[in-house]
């Protein structure tokens, strides 16, 4: 969507190689991200989870209505990945938390690891402001090596 799309192009700036996976054609495509590394057309759970993803590896979940963050995220959420992040709510990201805990897809260590809201809250409205707020936070795993995030990871029923 149009987020993914400003942070596609604000990450490559920046640096970040940017593989995008949209279910989409229109959405997964060179000519609509053409800072990308490599666009990918498909289910996005199961193509995340077909990538190899290291501890250099940076997740962002930004999906189209949260239908899939829930899926896309149990794909991800066991991986080395430095950073997994998930756009959405404190409230959204607390339930999709708690759900793959109580259904056994995570450990609370894993879950713990997931950083949602994602974004640096710096006020932003716009598109491009949210875009900014985000790759920030990348930024700041890539220099500081981490996030302090402990007000992020609240899942309701206790803290993470």
């Amino acid at each position: 969507g149009h987020i993914g799309q400003a942070v596609c192009h604000l990450g490559s700036r920046l640096g970040f190689e940017v593989t995008v996976i949209d279910d989409r054609p229109t959405f997964a495509s060179a000519a609509r991200h053409p800072e990308a590394k490599r666009a990918i057309c498909g289910d996005i759970a199961e193509e995340l989870a077909a990538l190899e993803i290291g501890p250099q590896t940076y997740v962002l979940i930004v999906t189209r209505g949260h239908r899939h963050d829930g899926s896309v995220l149990a794909a991800c959420v066991k991986s080395p990945a430095v950073y997994i992040g998930m756009i959405g709510s404190r409230r959204k990201g607390a339930l999709i938390r708690r759900t793959l805990l109580d259904e056994g897809h995570a450990t609370r260590e894993e879950i713990e690891r997931v950083v949602s809201p994602i974004g640096v809250d710096i006020g932003a409205q716009s598109v491009e402001e949210i875009a900014v707020s985000i790759v920030a936070e990348l930024v700041a795993v890539r220099r500081k090596g981490g996030l302090t995030a402990d007000a992020k990871n609240f899942i309701p029923g206790g803290k993470a």
